[in-house]
């Protein structure tokens, strides 16, 4: 090591680090540039869970607008129709043919399975990217929860994307080919009060991409996963309605993102090739403190932050726990 830095021009360990960071910064922003996959969907089936509003809507506008035949789901046909057209606006008159929409209940396994054929059948290409976007966040406190509450997430944020992933299988695994695009949540790096019924369907999510990351390679399936911060859609205005204010404190005053924003941020990662995308420094933070075995998106990048993510953490740790202990004895006070 005395060697290495007997070598560097700056005797000051911290400038050395910085130029270590901005180097790496720029390397991994080349490395996805130069041998990325990028975005070539032209042609290309893609079918969007959720996709009538919301992130699914402007990942469905973006994938339209690159060429690619879009289907969306979701369960009200109203919405649906809406987001069709909004779909159809940003697309030459020529391409208003690929873009479809099916109205099904993701967490009915037969009314999810029939969607992928009849969508396949219509435009007589299978699906050959699945993005699931269906989900939603209730949170609130443990004791003010029921089974049905939690029942209910994981039915829709786990379940209806396992339905969903099942539905497509076949046809991408004898074709040797294909793409599954998971939505978790930024949650899966820092659970907290309020989330004790989001927050474990999220990080289910984030243990099945990691398996089927692994089982799917030889097969030639990509699988990637997005762990998103807040994102400003109708579905988080309804959970900010009924997040306890400790969970809001928790979080913080950031405003979050528009739909559009953490759209682009997804495609963009995708273009470069990574497993694990997020849409701020906070939960990018998070996802390498915690990866496990996941693929990193740079190694050596994430080597070298390693070392104080572990303090970072602490802190959080500390910070969370002291208003979770607070409100709890509030509420203990109040009953």
């Amino acid at each position: 090591m005395d060697v290495l830095y007997s070598l560097l021009p700056f005797e000051h360990w911290s400038l050395n680090f910085a130029v270590y960071y901005v180097a790496a910064i720029v390397l991994t922003h080349l490395k996805g540039v130069l041998f990325g996959p990028g975005f070539d969907v032209k042609g290309k089936h893609v079918f969007i869970t959720g996709g009538s509003t919301g992130l699914g809507l402007a990942l469905a506008q973006r994938y339209a607008k690159a060429g690619a035949y879009v289907t969306i789901v979701a369960r009200t046909a109203s919405k649906l129709e809406a987001a069709v057209e909004s779909i159809q606006s940003q697309v030459s008159k020529d391409d208003h043919s690929k873009i479809q929409f099916r109205s099904c209940d993701v967490t009915n396994e037969a009314q999810i399975v029939e969607a992928v054929l009849s969508a396949a059948k219509a435009f007589q290409t299978p699906v050959d990217i699945l993005v699931t976007c269906a989900g939603s966040a209730h949170p609130g406190y443990f004791e003010d929860l029921s089974l049905d509450d939690h029942r209910r997430q994981f039915e829709l944020n786990y379940m209806g994307t396992l339905a969903a992933i099942k539905a497509v299988y076949p046809s991408m695994s004898e074709r040797k080919q294909g793409h599954i695009v998971m939505i978790s949540s930024a949650i899966c790096f820092a659970g907290m009060i309020g989330y004790s019924a989001y927050a474990p369907s999220k990080f289910a999510l984030r243990g099945l991409a990691d398996c089927l990351r692994s089982e799917f390679k030889c097969l030639n399936i990509k699988v990637t996963a997005y762990f998103p911060a807040n994102i400003l859609t109708p579905g988080f205005e309804e959970e900010n309605r009924l997040k306890p204010t400790e969970t809001a404190e928790i979080e913080g005053t950031s405003p979050g993102c528009t739909p559009e924003v953490a759209a682009d941020v997804l495609i963009e990662g995708i273009k470069s090739g990574c497993y694990g995308i997020t849409n701020n420094l906070d939960s990018t933070l998070g996802m390498i403190a915690s990866r496990g075995v996941a693929p990193p998106n740079n190694l050596f990048l994430e080597s070298l932050i390693a070392p104080f993510l572990g303090l970072i953490a602490t802190i959080f740790t500390a910070t969370s726990d002291a208003v979770a202990i607070k409100a709890k004895l509030g509420l203990k006070k109040n009953n």
